[in-house]
C-alpha cells in the first residue's frame, strides 16, 4: 500500500492532505532542519499549502505580535482540526523562529526560545526575502525558495479561487508596530496593516518517515499490534509463568520485539509477523526472582519508532526450596571431614536444613545434618565409616522453608571442601 517515504521525495514535489472532505495539495519546500536558528523539533519534511486557504485578518487589533495573533490561533485550532486525524496526529510540535513582541520593539527568537506551534505562516526569510528594510531575520531560507530575489518571483505566488492573491507571512514589519510583511500576487514583498483580510497559506512539518501513496496522498505509519490485552497471569511457585502472543503490522514493516521481566531484558529479536511467540523466563533467572509482584512487558517497535507494549503482572510465592548436587563429588578414599559454608537470608520463623554424606553412591546414603556448622563455617567430621557402592562420594542437600517468617528468605551461595 505505501509507496515512498516523504523524506525521500524531492523538494518541490506535491503531496496531498485531506482537509475535511477534500484533498489539498501541499508542496515540499524543505527537507531537514533549515539552520541552527531552528530547534531540533524542526527536523522533518516542511510542507506549504499550494493554494491559499482563505482571506483572514492577521490580527483583530492593529498590532503585529504573531504569538498573540488571530491567524496563529486559527491555524493551530480551527484549521488544524480539519486535517484528517491520523495525519494530524503526526504533525510535529515545533519551536519556530519568530519576532517576539512585534515589529519595532520586539526581538528575534530562535532555537529552544522559538514559538511552540504545529501549523504556521512562513516567514519572509524562509520565502527567500531578506536584507530589506522592515524584514526581520526570523528564520532561514527554505530549499525551495533558494536563489530568489526580493522582487516578483512566481515560486512565491499563490492562488485563491483561481486568482493570484496577496497573502500573509508571519513576519511583522520591523519598522512599525502594526504592519505585517506580505507576499504580493506578483511574488514580491510588501507590508499591510494587520487588521486587513488577506490570504492565509498554512505551513507545517511532518516526520520524514511518513508515506506517500501512489495518488500523492499522505499515509501515516501504522503502529504494530500485539495480540491479547493487559492483565494478570496469577500466582506462581516453582514453575515460572509464560505468555503467548502474536505481532501484526499493517505496513508489513520489520518489527523488533523486546521482552522484559521488570527492568531486565530477557530477549530482543525481529519477530515474524502473524506467528505465535512465547515469552518464557529462563530457569536460572526465575530462581533469582524474589517473592512478590512482578511485571512481564512485551514491546514491539517498527523502524519509525512507532510501537506498542503489552504488560502482564504476576505474583511469585515460593514457601520452600530444596536442592541436591546433580552428581556426587568423587573421592579416592573415605572422606572423614569437611567444611561447608552457606550464605543467604534466613529470618526468624524460617527453617533451614543442610545435610551432607560421604557415601553418596550408595542406594541409601547416610545423611548427616550440619546446619549450624554450615552457618558458622565450622569443620564437620563424618560419623559414617561404611559404604556399599564401589566408590566413595560426597553429596550435599539443602532445604529451606519460609514458615512464618517475613521479608527476604533465600540461599544465595553455598561452598566448601572435604578431605
Amino acid at each position: 500500500m505505501a509507496q515512498e517515504r516523504i523524506g525521500n521525495k524531492a523538494v518541490g514535489s506535491l503531496v496531498k492532505i485531506r482537509e475535511g472532505d477534500a484533498l489539498a495539495e501541499y508542496r515540499i519546500v524543505h527537507q531537514g532542519k533549515p539552520s541552527s536558528l531552528y530547534d531540533a523539533s524542526c527536523d522533518g519534511t516542511w510542507l506549504l499549502r499550494e493554494a491559499l486557504l482563505e482571506n483572514r485578518q492577521w490580527h483583530t487589533s492593529a498590532v503585529n505580535k504573531y504569538e498573540s495573533s488571530a491567524v496563529h490561533s486559527f491555524l493551530n485550532g480551527e484549521f488544524l482540526n480539519t486535517i484528517q486525524a491520523d495525519i494530524r496526529a503526526k504533525i510535529k510540535q515545533i519551536k519556530l523562529p519568530y519576532r517576539k513582541n512585534g515589529g519595532n520593539t520586539g526581538s528575534n527568537q530562535s532555537g529552544a526560545n522559538g514559538l511552540s506551534c504545529r501549523v504556521f505562516l512562513p516567514s519572509s526569510y524562509e520565502l527567500g526575502i531578506k536584507d530589506q528594510s522592515g524584514v526581520p531575520a526570523d528564520g532561514a531560507c527554505l530549499s525551495y525558495f533558494t536563489g530568489l530575489s526580493n522582487n516578483s518571483e512566481t515560486k512565491r505566488t499563490a492562488y485563491l479561487d483561481g486568482f493570484r492573491a496577496d497573502w500573509w507571512t508571519r513576519s511583522p514589519d520591523s519598522n512599525t508596530a502594526d504592519d505585517v510583511r506580505v507576499i504580493r500576487s506578483s511574488g514580491a514583498t510588501y507590508y499591510y496593516m494587520a487588521t486587513l483580510r488577506l490570504g492565509v497559506r498554512p505551513a507545517l512539518v511532518v516526520p520524514s518517515s511518513l508515506y506517500v501513496l501512489a495518488d500523492g496522498s499522505l499515509y501515516a505509519n501504522q503502529d504494530p499490534v500485539i495480540s491479547g490485552s493487559n492483565g494478570s497471569l496469577g500466582t506462581f511457585g516453582e514453575t515460572a509463568p509464560s505468555y503467548r502472543y502474536t505481532v501484526t503490522d499493517e505496513d508489513k514493516d520489520t518489527v523488533t520485539v523486546t521482552e522484559k521481566l521488570d527492568n531486565t531484558v530477557l530477549h530482543t529479536y525481529n519477530v515474524t509477523l502473524g506467528s505465535q511467540n512465547t515469552l518464557a523466563i529462563p530457569a536460572a533467572t526465575w530462581r533469582n526472582v524474589l517473592n512478590g509482584s512482578h511485571t512481564l512487558a512485551i514491546t514491539a517497535t517498527d523502524p519509525d519508532g512507532a510501537g506498542c507494549t503489552r504488560t502482564q503482572t504476576f505474583t511469585k510465592s515460593v514457601a520452600s526450596l530444596g536442592f541436591t548436587l546433580a552428581a556426587p563429588m568423587a573421592a579416592d578414599a573415605m572422606p572423614d571431614r569437611c567444611v561447608v559454608n552457606i550464605q543467604g537470608s534466613f529470618p526468624a520463623g524460617s527453617a533451614l536444613k543442610v545435610e551432607i554424606c560421604n557415601n553418596a553412591n550408595d542406594a541409601s546414603p547416610a545423611w548427616e545434618e550440619i546446619t549450624q556448622k554450615a552457618l558458622t563455617g565450622q569443620k564437620h567430621f563424618f560419623t559414617n565409616k561404611t559404604k556399599t557402592a564401589a566408590q566413595w562420594g560426597v553429596n550435599l542437600r539443602v532445604s529451606l522453608s519460609r514458615g512464618g517468617a517475613s521479608g527476604a528468605c533465600y540461599v544465595s551461595s553455598i561452598g566448601g571442601n572435604f578431605e
